[in-house]
């Protein structure tokens, strides 16, 4: 037991600092409510709880657009992001500096969260799906150049099917929020756009 327990820990330490930021937030988030809540917040919020917690609508303050990226209304919803986002990182951090993988994730959801507000305002949305989105706009649209991201390059069929199980999936899951996810993945992939004007190209040369 003692030996999984290490392992986990030395797994989590191994992390960025940015993803152990974004863990930390999300979970003390997540624990406010189970407080808050108890049960209900693990097997799932209503309506009104989730506006009491700072869920976002059509009526929101600017604060909640930011505040609801760190909220999740049941513990499946939770370890399902707070994994993915950890998948993520790994891959994120190895190619992009903390700064940007910070505003990528950070603009990706506030901007999600914000358009949908006009397109689905009678919607309660929390979670942090929409900058999880970017992360994947970001990493797909960068492996298109090989120059200057030769190792998501190599990985560009591995990360455009993940791409495409993420879209469809979105389409189909009763509970996702459609326009911030989408709104999301296209922030990450005009990022992406961004960030190669400023990165240097990568030359490789063969070991004779």
């Amino acid at each position: 037991m003692k030996s999984k327990l290490k392992s986990i820990y030395q797994f989590f330490a191994s992390l960025d600092t940015v993803t152990k930021t974004l863990l930390w937030i999300n979970l003390i988030a997540y624990i406010f409510v189970v407080i808050q809540y108890g049960m209900d917040a693990i097997w799932g919020l209503d309506v009104e709880q989730l506006l009491t917690i700072g869920g976002v609508t059509g009526d929101s303050p600017l604060v909640s657009v930011l505040i609801s990226m760190f909220l999740h209304y049941s513990l499946l919803h939770f370890v399902i992001n707070m994994a993915i986002l950890v998948l993520l990182s790994r891959t994120v951090s190895a190619n992009f500096s903390p700064m940007e993988y910070l505003l990528v994730y950070l603009l990706a959801g506030i901007v999600g969260n914000l358009i949908a507000q006009d397109f689905i305002p009678k919607v309660v949305s929390v979670g942090a799906s929409g900058g999880i989105y970017g992360l994947i706009g970001l990493l797909l649209i960068s492996a298109l150049f090989k120059k200057k991201f030769p190792e998501l390059n190599a990985m560009f069929m591995f990360i455009f099917i993940t791409a495409i199980v993420f879209i469809v999936g979105t389409f189909f899951s009763a509970i996702s929020n459609v326009t911030s996810h989408i709104i999301g993945l296209l922030i990450g992939s005009g990022s992406a756009f961004l960030i190669q004007n400023f990165k240097l190209e990568v030359y490789r040369e063969d070991a004779s």
